[in-house]
């Protein structure tokens, strides 16, 4: 993986998908349950701790999160310095988790995000964990259901997020998820690794041997995206000021997985291979076709620009 470090003076716009795919995230209030249109289950993995090393916190997650950690001094649109972005797909749910420098209180913090990230929902309760003030947000579609947390403690901020298709029962999973939020420094728990994370590239079992990728068009609900790293410009490339668009095509899979990945478009100095490790460690709802996840051909654009 390549480091995201040294960015000041840079900036990485976000990924546009071409195919007029839905990039939807939402806060959350309560996890309500609309009628399910599919009782099928995959079996359940086992969970896990984990945490980031030198932070006060830690959760459980179904498997390996994939993580992208950024320059302290890369500051956002409305100032807000990110650290870490951590997501994470299982059975038709995405957990992501972002952490934030503290530079001001609960509320304006809450504020802040909402508006960067084009956040919606209703405010559902007030919180306390580890003697760590928060509050929970919540939504609900004829598509989706969130939940999403927010804390500070005393050096951070943390956002925790859980979006689920309707089209599987994770009430328990996503109840597991934040239920399982730890807010002070712990010394067990599997430390994520920067990079792309665990991710399966097999289909559901359910539809296992005729996981046929489909066209945007051709599927009843497109892909929903919910975590997206901006890929980092390398050392190399800032000293060249080199600016420009990568373009990939991929296929996002039932199984929650980006794969097939080709740069159709690419520039020098490693910032393909930049804008290839982004587009890996994006988590995702698949699309539904036919009452089933599906495969979906999609085509990415990372811009780089100096600013």
């Amino acid at each position: 993986m390549l480091s995201n470090s040294g960015l000041v003076g840079w900036k990485s716009h976000s990924l546009m998908l071409l195919v007029g795919m839905v990039i939807f995230m939402s806060n959350a209030v309560g996890w309500q349950l609309a009628p399910q249109t599919s009782s099928r289950r995959e079996r359940t993995p086992e969970w896990e701790r984990f945490t980031v090393r030198e932070r006060d916190f830690s959760v459980l997650l179904p498997s390996a999160p994939a993580m992208t950690t950024y320059d302290e001094r890369k500051e956002s649109v409305t100032g807000l310095r990110r650290r870490h972005l951590i997501g994470v797909y299982s059975n038709g749910v995405v957990y992501a988790i972002y952490v934030f420098e503290r530079r001001q209180g609960l509320n304006a913090f809450i504020d802040e995000f909402r508006k960067e990230y084009g956040q919606t929902g209703e405010l559902k309760r007030k919180l306390k964990v580890s003697a760590s003030d928060g509050v929970e947000y919540g939504f609900q579609n004829e598509a989706m259901n969130g939940v999403t947390q927010y804390f500070v403690t005393k050096h951070n901020l943390y956002v925790f997020q859980a979006q689920s298709s309707l089209l599987v029962d994770s009430t328990a999973e996503v109840s597991r998820f934040f239920d399982s939020i730890g807010l002070e420094p712990t010394e067990g728990g599997i430390a994520i690794v920067e990079g792309v994370g665990l991710q399966s590239s097999r289909p559901p079992a359910s539809d296992q041997g005729r996981d046929t990728a489909f066209s945007a068009k051709d599927v009843t609900r497109k892909a929903v995206v919910v975590v997206k790293p901006e890929p980092g410009y390398t050392e190399e490339a800032r000293k060249q000021q080199i600016t420009g668009t990568v373009i990939v095509r991929c296929v996002f899979a039932s199984s929650g997985a980006v794969t097939k990945l080709v740069a159709v478009s690419g520039l020098s100095a490693g910032l393909t291979e930049q804008a290839l490790e982004a587009a890996k460690q994006i988590r995702f709802i698949p699309a539904i076709k036919d009452g089933r996840f599906v495969s979906t051909h999609l085509q990415l654009e990372y811009t780089f620009n100096l600013y």
